[in-house]
């Protein structure tokens, strides 16, 4: 399925499951305030569906694209939400991680500092200093958020509304769960550790060398470094 943020977040926001679990994205706001945005997603989504009776048969024109985001952001004005959680959304929206590729790549090193930080690696797969190692232990411990079981929440709920929006993709009724767990919250994980960790500027060149290197070594393909790291 080609990938379209937008949608997706509009989706998230008008589920019952993840109703309670705004601020693990960054998206403050009221219990009231949340209620009206789902709402008005509600509305937003059978914009999205047009007609279609499945996820997969939508419009993927960049005109609809582009009058999604419209409609969300005059719902977002219109919930008054206030300045803090526009700006949140439009950095899930346009930010550092809403390029596909900085998306993926920022989830793997996510993963692999989760891993150094756990002790998974050898010293040969892991030759970082020790001051080095010990500076992004710390400070992925920091910044890491826990995160409930998305998928079982997702499963379980019985509302009517979300018992039709997992029956939009139906060969994945996941769908929602995983993307909100791999595509907003572990590469933001990663942005938070990256932007607010103290590494002096060989520190930094160094990790980012044996970042290279370790998904050299996983041999994936074209594999570059997230554009605000390299």
């Amino acid at each position: 399925m080609i990938d379209c943020p937008i949608d997706n977040v509009v989706l998230l926001l008008s589920t019952d499951w993840f109703m309670g679990y705004w601020h693990l994205i960054g998206l403050e706001a009221s219990e009231n305030v949340r209620k009206n945005v789902q709402a008005e997603c509600r509305q937003i989504v059978s914009q999205i569906m047009g007609g279609a009776s499945g996820l997969y048969e939508r419009s993927y024109e960049e005109r609809r694209q582009l009058e999604t985001v419209r409609l969300l952001r005059e719902a977002l004005n219109k919930s008054n939400v206030g300045d803090t959680f526009s700006a949140r959304m439009e950095d899930i929206l346009y930010g550092p991680v809403a390029n596909d590729k900085d998306k993926k790549a920022a989830g793997f090193l996510g993963w692999r500092t989760e891993d150094i930080q756990r002790g998974k690696y050898t010293a040969a797969e892991c030759w970082l200093s020790p001051e080095l190692t010990r500076k992004i232990s710390e400070n992925w411990l920091a910044t890491t958020v826990n995160v409930p079981g998305f998928e079982a929440l997702n499963l379980a709920s019985t509302s009517k509304w979300d018992v039709y929006i997992r029956s939009l993709t139906p060969d994945l009724p996941t769908m929602l769960s995983d993307f909100v767990s791999a595509a907003i919250i572990r590469p933001w994980h990663f942005v938070m550790f990256w932007t607010s960790i103290d590494l002096t500027g060989d520190e930094r060149s160094e990790l980012r060398g044996w970042y290279k290197y370790i998904a050299n070594k996983a041999k994936i393909h074209d594999f570059r470094l997230p554009s605000w790291i390299d």
